[in-house]
């Protein structure tokens, strides 16, 4: 069976994999992180580990200014099934949960006619 810390060490594997991590950008930056939120582990009847969870990726500018203008903010959620030797037999797309995205948006509008 695999631990709690080997899961978690795959499950940071595949959020790198799947999101450019870090800092990007030439002309303007933006950095890039992400924080695991929940992980659900289950064990199916063929000795597999299924295991769901959901992670938040934040991104934030050099334009990013709290409360005005927060990090951007996608919560996620994914499923990957591991055999016994903890690779990745399985696994699903990932799903977007939310988002505060149309949120800053909406403020930035508010904003704009404020003027």
């Amino acid at each position: 069976m695999l631990t709690q810390s080997q899961i978690k060490k795959i499950i940071q594997q595949q959020i790198s994999k799947e999101h450019k991590l870090g800092t990007t950008g030439k002309e303007h930056l933006a950095y890039t992180t992400y924080i695991i939120n929940k992980i659900t582990t289950q064990k199916t009847n063929t000795s597999q580990i299924q295991i769901t969870y959901q992670y938040t990726i934040s991104i934030e500018t050099e334009f990013t200014t709290e409360p005005d203008n927060p990090p951007y903010t996608y919560t996620y959620e994914k499923t990957i099934t591991l055999n016994q030797q903890g690779q990745i037999i399985k696994e699903t797309p990932k799903k977007l949960l939310k988002t505060n995205l149309n949120q800053n948006i909406a403020n930035t509008m508010l904003d704009i006619q404020n003027l």
